[in-house]
């Protein structure tokens, strides 16, 4: 291992899979050094636990350089192979046939290129699926999701001589919006919420912020989507971030809502993987009624609006309408499949096979032999944050904003791969101790609004460790307890989801059902024999304070329809506590608000709901007029990607 000179003191961290030095660094005593060699060691046994299909998805998240994406024109020699396999199903006078009223910005040329940027969509399969067929099922699919969202909607033949099924991509902008506007109902720029440093806004010449209204195939909005995304397409968030007109004026109109298609959403599968089998639904997923079907694309968009009513709703039906009669002219056989989620649940289950933990946060685990006793390790969840496990370089910044800057204690890596010098502090976009966030119900984050934190501490009733949750106990008056605070209880760690009117009964007991939620178990690591010493102990220094709330929600109409991940939740509940102080008691709860209701007409904005699972939710003005045009908000990444939402405007 390189080592540097002058080194101050050298403490190892002993992991189950690689261990990392964390060195006083000598040319800042309050800062530390770590090794590139060691960090990705630790990131690749870190990932190890995402579960079983990360690697499938990460092959299936490929994506071609730009610089050969834009070489991509019809009928080219050169075209990957999955162009062509496109060419040849949908050439250029069938495209212009099934979407004759399309914007001018929806160009032929540009929905091959966004073909080429995902090799996986309409790729080849060499496990003896049938490729050209799903390549016509993918097309299928996608389509008769554009013409719901985008389509003009207008049955009157004076206006559109064509069917409905034929006027997709009319919209490539949301209605009466406009380059210049500032419309701060998809605008995420200021306050506490993580989102709003990862993905920094724009600003307009006057000084506002850029807007970020629905553009494109898949109405890509808010500052938070067109930051995932243009990372995606860039490795750049600002990109896209300073020129969200790129998503409607370029080939981007349609990669972001390709991008959509192939990427998961957990414990949402990818729409990719839904229809090419490649997601096999387990129990889990069967008691709720999902297959590999149209239904679940449906549910996967927009499940909390469209889904598990026992009847199929208008939104949905038009999906199926329009699925049947792409299928039917491409010439497939759908017989037997579920085309419909009126049956099904609109939350895909926590322990779905689609269900993966991709996203970074801090390993709370405690080891005596550190700085602060803190595992200078991230590890991966379930529920969506800033730092993405698919991302290269994300989990060094997550372990600098927990261990180093963010905390006042920058970490310098030295890059002893590549033999190089020092590389100085990887700093994360803002320096913040972020509130964690909750393991979302729907694909989705919370919203954090600070609680207060019991003057009494609980008398432990289990062993318990410097880091962790304090332990439960029944003579702690429960009206104390407050949601979203995490206590132990036999080894186990569990999070209040909400305090019944009787009491917080105990953890890991029937009655508890519905109030405490298991996390997982404790993680004491290492931990000395005796009482840890001042130097062993977690310092008052790393106590963030509790973050700002993010602020209203709108709330849709009856006719709204909303897409994929915004699914609101009516119980989103926090994970975490803020970072233990000297005595290893929590100083503060993140505790989301109420959650997103359908109306029957326009409401005001409320103060402070929970925007979907957290991601921070419109903040719009319903219009009501004849047909039906999507607003929407394409998540997922969270990347990637955060969640999608989509907001059903009604057309003059």
């Amino acid at each position: 291992m390189k080592q540097l000179s002058l080194i101050a003191s050298g403490i190892l961290l002993a992991g189950a899979a690689s261990a990392i030095t964390v060195e006083v660094d000598p040319e800042n005593p309050n800062g530390f050094i770590m090794y590139q060699s060691e960090l990705d060691a630790a990131e690749t046994a870190a990932a190890a636990n995402a579960g079983p299909m990360i690697d499938l998805v990460r092959h299936d998240l490929r994506m071609l350089p730009n610089d050969e994406v834009l070489k991509v024109t019809p009928g080219r020699a050169d075209n990957p192979s999955n162009v062509k396999r496109v060419e040849a199903i949908l050439p250029e006078a069938e495209f212009d046939y099934l979407f004759p009223h399309r914007n001018p910005a929806y160009t032929y040329q540009g929905f091959l290129q966004a073909v080429a940027k995902f090799p996986a969509y309409c790729g080849d399969y060499t496990d003896g699926r049938d490729s050209l067929a799903i390549c016509k099922k993918t097309l299928a699919t996608t389509f008769a999701h554009f013409v719901q969202e985008t389509g003009a909607h207008t049955p009157d033949v004076n206006q559109f001589e064509h069917p409905p099924w034929r006027q997709g991509l009319y919209w490539v902008r949301e209605m009466y919006q406009t380059e210049d506007k500032f419309n701060g109902a998809y605008n995420k720029c200021e306050g506490g919420h993580w989102a709003t440093w990862r993905y920094p806004c724009g600003l307009q010449p006057n000084g506002e912020y850029k807007s970020y209204f629905g553009r494109g195939a898949k109405q890509l909005s808010w500052n938070y989507n067109y930051g995932a995304f243009s990372e995606a397409m860039f490795g750049d968030a600002t990109v896209l971030l300073n020129d969200p007109a790129q998503v409607a004026d370029t080939w981007l109109n349609f990669a972001s809502a390709i991008f959509f298609y192939v990427y998961p959403q957990p414990p949402k599968p990818s729409m990719l993987h839904v229809i090419d089998g490649t997601w096999q639904p387990n129990a889990a997923d069967k008691a709720a009624g999902l297959d590999n079907g149209l239904g679940t694309t449906i549910n996967i968009i927009n499940g909390a609006f469209e889904c598990a009513k026992g009847s199929t709703t208008p939104q949905a039906a038009n999906r199926i309408k329009y699925y049947k009669l792409f299928t039917d002219h491409m010439g497939l056989d759908i017989t037997g499949e579920q085309l419909d989620c009126a049956n099904q649940a609109n939350k895909f289950p926590a322990e779905g096979a689609g269900a993966l933990q991709f996203y970074w946060d801090k390993d709370w685990g405690y080891d005596a032999n550190t700085p602060g006793n803190g595992k200078f390790a991230c590890k991966v969840v379930g529920y969506q944050f800033a730092y993405n496990a698919l991302n290269d370089g994300d989990y060094e910044q997550c372990v600098q904003l927990y261990f180093g800057e963010g905390v006042g204690t920058p970490i310098r890596i030295i890059d002893d791969v590549n033999g190089t010098t020092p590389t100085g502090v990887v700093t994360p976009t803002k320096v913040v101790t972020p509130t964690k966030v909750v393991t979302p119900t729907d694909g989705i984050l919370p919203t954090a609004t600070p609680t207060t934190t019991p003057t009494q501490a609980p008398t432990p009733t289990d062993s318990i460790c410097a880091g962790q949750p304090d332990a439960w106990t029944a003579t702690f008056p429960w009206n104390h307890y407050a949601t979203g605070d995490l206590r132990s209880h036999k080894g186990q760690i569990y999070r209040l989801a909400g305090v019944p009117a009787t009491g917080a009964y105990e953890p890991g007991t029937p009655a508890a059902t519905g109030s405490w939620v298991l996390v997982g178990p404790v993680d004491c690591g290492t931990q000395p024999t005796a009482t840890p010493t001042a130097t062993a102990t977690p310092t008052a220094t790393a106590t963030p304070t509790a973050t700002a709330t993010p602020t209203a929600t709108a709330t849709p109409t009856a006719t709204a329809t909303p897409t994929a991940t915004a699914t609101p939740t009516a119980t989103a509940t926090p994970t975490a506590t803020a970072t233990p102080t000297a005595t290893a008691t929590p100083t503060a709860t993140a505790t989301p608000t109420a959650t997103v209701t359908p109306t029957t007409a326009p409401t005001a904005i409320p103060s402070a709901t929970a925007a979907p699972s957290g991601q921070p939710t419109p903040v719009t003005t319903t219009i009501t007029i004849p047909d039906t045009i999507n607003v929407g908000n394409f998540g997922l990444f969270g990347l990637l990607l955060l969640p999608l939402l989509t907001v059903t405007r009604r057309r003059k």
